[in-house]
């Protein structure tokens, strides 16, 4: 039920990661679309792609000569190990790997675990937390937190040590060795796997229940990545139990050249989360020594073909929101092994031959594929007008002032967008809903409770232009509501008939009505594309969205087709639409405006607290989108602008 309008002006466009959203300086994971990405404070969408253990340059003038390489290839982010001199240039992952120094990679001396049932140890991991905090948490540039690298969760892992056997090896009056005993009492069953899962799945609900509050508690505003996981330390139970506290899920795959798609859909599929590539490279051969068990590519050139091809395919995943390249420079000996090198730059921050090349080309196809918010920087939803009871078809006269209709009360409303402040601009308008001017500047009536379209004359008189009707079953005819109407710039005029399932087309002068397309169900809102080639419909309960091809000469439209379907669950549904000056199609629909490209691709979604009913640019500029809740006008400044 609802209406658009205009005509005379049209669009912009914006986003909507949750514009309720926190709105300090921070980086957010929003949806654009269907899909989540890294979204910056300024509300500008990015895929982190950048190199982790920076801090192995230590000196200061490395550093500034490294950052200014990073740049020049186009990373935009550092993972962990992001030294403090750093930490102003770039976003970066923030982390720690000793809180418990559970790490197998560390070898078997190193691994070292806690009694987290201990309240005492509970409170080091608590201040542990907080200390880590306290250093990024100001920081803008801050995306997210990770916990312990590679931790020997599994039962048998390379360490050789797991934190069962700990919790059960300890003396009876310990805490841990009191929740192991108590867990016993209530373990039924004789497969010792199963028990021992159990019980880790207890061990894991700790120790993420005591850093994950911490970690909301000491930096609430930032992305928390949780554990960074191999594919060889993914325990499901564990996993299950980190979930209520991370946004996403860091995992490190093997330094292999194939994108293992299955196995990150498998890890999706059990978390619903985004999954940051946290920690990889494609290693290559240096010198002729013995390295068949680390299946390195055979040269630079040809780690960089696997690399760009690895993440290209990572990027194509719809919940993959970053990768980082393993590690800056490589030892002289190589990397851990002598006869592989794995550092994205060589000795004195070289360019590898092949390598690097091929990875610029890599961040410009990311750069060209991430979408662009079209919310303005400063832009928040503002609610302006209130206190009526539906609110339907905003339109801009040009002259400073949004008109909006209530329905019900029979009342059209002016804004003004400079004082905001309202008046009453008509009354007793029989329940008018869509709102639209012709070419001479007459407005233009969808009179649901008359069920007619009504043509506001400059005397202040009406002109009754179309009251359609529908054949009933039994022969019967009756007369039907029209809802929304917009006009060509020949001024020919469209309009929705809901119950007829039809679109009229009238003459510019108002006169020939007749019905250009049938058989639709319950046709709501409407609107052309900015070249006029294209009427965009929509079917509000069915909550469709069709295009039609439109006969410039004769503005009769045909070849139907579903342009976008919202399946939404809601009792409202696909409601009024506008244009941008680009071809994005704006739709108010079950809580919020969505935006799509020309080519049917969801973009963004404007969050309202309301369902909206429609939508208009308006304004000086033709940048601001105002939106008709049920009660409420809203609006929010957008990047680009509407077609007059």
């Amino acid at each position: 039920m609802k209406t658009k309008t205009v005509v005379s002006i049209l669009l912009f466009i914006a986003f909507a990661p949750s514009i309720f959203a926190n709105q300090t300086e921070v980086i957010t994971i929003q949806k654009f679309g269907s899909r989540p990405w890294l979204t910056k404070h300024d509300g500008k969408p990015f895929f982190a792609h950048g190199i982790t253990h920076a801090r192995n340059l230590s000196s200061k003038p490395e550093i500034d000569k490294f950052s200014k390489a990073c740049k020049e290839i186009g990373f935009n982010s550092y993972g962990y190990g992001c030294p403090e001199s750093l930490r102003k240039d770039m976003p970066f992952i923030e982390s720690w790997n000793h809180l418990v120094p559970i790490s197998y990679y560390r070898g078997k001396s190193s691994v070292r675990f806690i009694d987290i049932f201990d309240t005492k140890e509970q409170t080091k991991l608590e201040n542990g937390v907080k200390f880590i905090c306290q250093r990024s948490r100001n920081n803008p540039n801050t995306i997210g937190y990770c916990w312990t690298d590679l931790g020997s969760w599994p039962l048998e892992n390379p360490a050789g040590k797991n934190w069962v056997d700990y919790i059960r090896n300890l003396q009876g009056h310990t805490p841990g060795r009191k929740a192991y005993s108590k867990f016993l009492s209530h373990w039924e069953g004789n497969d010792e796997k199963l028990r021992d899962l159990a019980f880790l799945r207890l061990i894991a609900r700790e120790y993420f229940r005591v850093v994950g509050r911490a970690q909301r508690k000491f930096a609430p505003n930032h992305l928390v990545f949780g554990e960074r996981f191999a594919f060889n330390t993914l325990v499901s139970e564990v996993m299950e139990e980190m979930l209520p506290y991370v946004d996403a899920i860091a995992i490190q795959p093997p330094f292999q050249s194939k994108f293992p798609k299955e196995k990150f859909d498998e890890i999706y599929k059990l978390t619903g989360k985004p999954i940051l590539i946290c920690d990889f490279a494609i290693r290559f051969k240096d010198g002729n020594k013995d390295i068949r068990s680390w299946k390195p590519e055979n040269d630079s050139i040809a780690a960089g073909k696997a690399y760009v091809q690895y993440i290209k395919d990572a990027f194509e995943t719809d919940y993959i929101i970053g990768s980082f390249w393993c590690n800056p420079i490589d030892t002289p000996k190589g990397f851990s092994k002598q006869g592989v090198k794995q550092g994205f730059f060589g000795e004195g921050l070289t360019e590898r031959p092949g390598l690097h090349q091929q990875v610029r080309e890599l961040n410009r196809y990311i750069v060209a594929r991430t979408p662009k918010t079209l919310l303005a920087k400063d832009a928040k939803l503002e609610k302006l007008a209130s206190g009526y009871e539906t609110v339907e078809g905003p339109l801009y006269d040009g002259k400073g002032h949004l008109l909006f209709t209530d329905i019900p009360n029979q009342h059209i409303w002016k804004l003004n967008l400079k004082t905001l402040g309202t008046t009453l601009f008509r009354d007793k308008t029989g329940g008018a809903n869509g709102l639209a001017f012709d070419l001479r500047g007459r407005l233009l009536m969808c009179k649901q409770r008359e069920k007619s379209l009504a043509r506001l004359e400059e005397d202040g008189t009406e002109t009754v232009l179309l009251k359609p009707t529908r054949m009933g079953k039994n022969k019967k005819v009756y007369p039907v509501g029209v809802n929304d109407v917009v006009v060509d710039r020949k001024g020919r005029i469209y309009v929705t008939v809901p119950g007829a399932g039809s679109i009229y087309l009238l003459d510019s002068d108002g006169g020939n009505p007749r019905p250009v397309i049938s058989d639709l169900k319950g046709p709501n809102g409407l609107m052309l594309s900015p070249c006029e080639t294209t009427l965009y419909v929509s079917e509000y309960k069915e909550q469709k969205l069709h295009a039609f091809d439109v006969d410039p000469k004769t503005g009769k439209p045909s070849k139907q087709r579903l342009f976008s379907q919202v399946e939404q669950p809601s009792d409202y549904g696909c409601d009024g639409m506008t244009v941008d000056h680009l071809g994005n199609l704006y739709c108010a629909g079950p809580y919020a405006v969505r935006i799509w490209s020309p080519q049917g691709k969801l973009l963004e979604t404007i969050a309202v607290p309301e369902s909206p009913t429609n939508c208009a640019f308006a304004g000086p500029g033709s940048n601001v989108l105002y939106i008709t809740g049920r009660k409420n006008v809203f609006r929010i400044r957008l990047r680009t602008m509407g077609v007059r």
